[in-house]
């Protein structure tokens, strides 16, 4: 669809199109629209650096057309509702009183400190993360067990 969209641009921009791309291809023309992204994303001399995958970049050019187009932010705020909501459920497993601090659960890899635990609230379906919180409780209850067994 893009690269349909972009042979219809009037022959100067699509003039300024092969003048930036040429470094890449022979036939700038026919670079797919997802590799301009990957080449737009840096300058297109370093294209051959680039670090983030496909997909990450995919994401960074549709999040601020989602933003321009969704003006209500309903999409933003169906996905603030379902993590609020993921997260509920891990603290029911957890049996413990949810709090509110956006970093409660940071994980050493995210500048937290080392003994700490990090779970993440888009991947899974809600109830997985009520198993979640029901198996990390178990698993501390078994340590705190086995601790006072050893070191009484």
């Amino acid at each position: 669809m893009f690269e349909k969209r972009i042979q219809e641009l009037p022959a100067e921009l699509r003039q300024t199109l092969r003048e930036r791309y040429a470094s890449l291809t022979l036939q700038p023309e026919e670079l797919p629209f997802i590799e301009r992204i990957v080449a737009g994303s840096r300058q297109v001399a370093l294209n051959h650096t680039a670090g983030l995958s496909t997909s990450q970049q995919v994401q960074m050019a549709l999040f601020p057309i989602l933003s321009l187009l969704d003006s209500e932010s309903a999409y933003k705020e169906l996905t603030k509702r379902i993590c609020r909501r993921r997260k509920r459920l891990l603290y029911e497993g957890l049996e413990m009183t949810m709090t509110h601090n956006a970093y409660d659960a940071s994980g050493g890899g995210f500048h937290g400190p080392e003994w700490s635990v990090r779970v993440s609230l888009a991947n899974l379906e809600d109830q997985a993360y009520f198993r979640i919180g029901r198996a990390m409780k178990d698993a501390l209850q078994g340590y705190v067990h086995h601790s006072r067994s050893t070191f009484p």
